[in-house]
């Protein structure tokens, strides 16, 4: 038995393990985790785990209602998505690079992807962001407040990574007191696909797909979408960080980082 704060409503109470992506998405082995320090010291052939989680990826973050009400209104449309996305890197080595048509149901894909949100955040997420709170737990409201924005990308090369609400800055390096509005975001990725959400943001990378309007569709319509989505690799921990393997291996060296 576990018991906390469930991250949606916020009730104190027990807590039932939440799969993150759901378990028929591909999240039913057990997985290795780098957690806390280990995250962010782990060495850059990624050999250290903190330990192994033998449910899949996820943690005991929502209350039993929550869990049951987001995976029974949200879950199997998602799931559907995960498996249009898993066929298509199949058929394409892991390397997608045309416009593919999605079969989808955008409403409820979303409002999945945001329950996702809360789950990998601490549990003042809810607090700080009541209108995500009331987007997910009421199955048919639209349109998402117009200062987060919700991004895509194929995900098939690197780990799951799963970021909570972090600050990303550009610095101008010829005066450090400069430095770019921060990019508020959180971030998480399991393949085949990565989602990024922002809040009061630019885009963090202008390879991601935006898919807010997603929010814009009543619950039971069905559509037939194009999407240009690019395929992005995740070897580090860190939000909105798309270098290849060499690259983050070079700039380490340079930086006598490893």
């Amino acid at each position: 038995m576990k018991y906390g704060k469930c991250r949606i409503c916020g009730a104190i109470g027990k807590l039932s393990f939440e799969h993150i992506p759901p378990e028929a998405a591909f999240n039913n082995k057990s997985v290795r985790l780098l957690e806390g320090i280990d995250a962010i010291t782990k060495n850059i052939n990624g050999t250290k785990y903190s330990r192994i989680s033998q449910k899949g990826f996820g943690n005991y973050t929502l209350c039993e209602r929550c869990n049951n009400n987001t995976g029974a209104w949200y879950g199997n449309d998602f799931v559907n998505w995960c498996y249009q996305g898993m066929d298509l890197l199949r058929l394409t080595n892991g390397n997608p690079h045309l416009i593919y048509i999605h079969y989808l149901c955008p409403l409820k894909i979303i409002k999945q992807i945001i329950t996702m949100f809360f789950s990998i955040n601490g549990d003042r997420f809810c607090e700080n962001n009541q209108e995500l709170v009331g987007f997910v737990l009421n199955r048919k409201r639209k349109y998402l407040n117009e200062k987060y924005r919700v991004y895509t990308y194929f995900n098939y090369e690197g780990g799951t990574r799963s970021t909570g609400i972090m600050g990303k800055f550009d610095i101008n390096k010829s005066n450090l007191l400069i430095a770019s509005k921060p990019i508020i975001m959180s971030e998480f990725s399991f393949r085949p696909y990565g989602y990024v959400l922002t809040i009061d943001s630019d885009i963090p990378d202008r390879r991601l797909f935006d898919i807010t309007y997603f929010s814009n569709y009543d619950y039971d319509d069905f559509r037939v979408m194009s999407m240009d989505m690019k395929a992005l690799p995740t070897h580090t921990v860190y939000a909105g960080d798309y270098r290849e393997m060499d690259e983050i291996v070079k700039q380490s060296k340079e930086n006598d980082i490893i």
